[in-house]
């Protein structure tokens, strides 16, 4: 299977933010939990004990890339607010841009230690010149 075949236009706050191209790491049901309790420790407020008692089948809980997750609705309005799946025609187009920014980034790389190497010393009285 292509990698590029599970890969997603997530956007996570809806509208309010630009969609990112991502393979869905994992979905999943949240888990419902029931408060069975409360702790009191002196001068702080009351914590709630939980128990896990299912899962929520009435949302989804989804990890698109390393270090983000959120919560959906599972309505098909709120899946097609938040996430896409992106079309092969388009999957080729960005995987050319992204080979022409990576050769981009080595030309540039190439250009600044050849710049470096040709480059004319910095002496202290211009250095001192910039802080007057």
């Amino acid at each position: 299977m292509n990698d590029n075949e599970n890969q997603y236009l997530v956007r996570s706050n809806g509208r309010s933010s630009p969609p990112r191209l991502t393979a869905l790491r994992s979905v999943s049901y949240p888990f419902k939990t029931k408060v069975t309790g409360h702790i009191r420790i002196g001068g702080l407020p009351p914590i709630n004990q939980a128990q896990i008692v299912g899962e929520n089948k009435s949302r989804l809980f989804i990890k698109p890339y390393i270090g983000h997750q959120f919560n959906i609705p599972k309505k098909a309005d709120e899946v097609k607010k938040h996430i896409r799946k992106i079309r092969p025609e388009e999957m080729a187009i960005v995987d050319q841009i992204n080979r022409e920014i990576s050769d981009l980034k080595e030309k540039r790389e190439q250009v600044i230690r050849d710049a470096w190497a040709k480059a004319h010393v910095v002496t202290i009285k211009e250095l001192e010149s910039l802080i007057k």
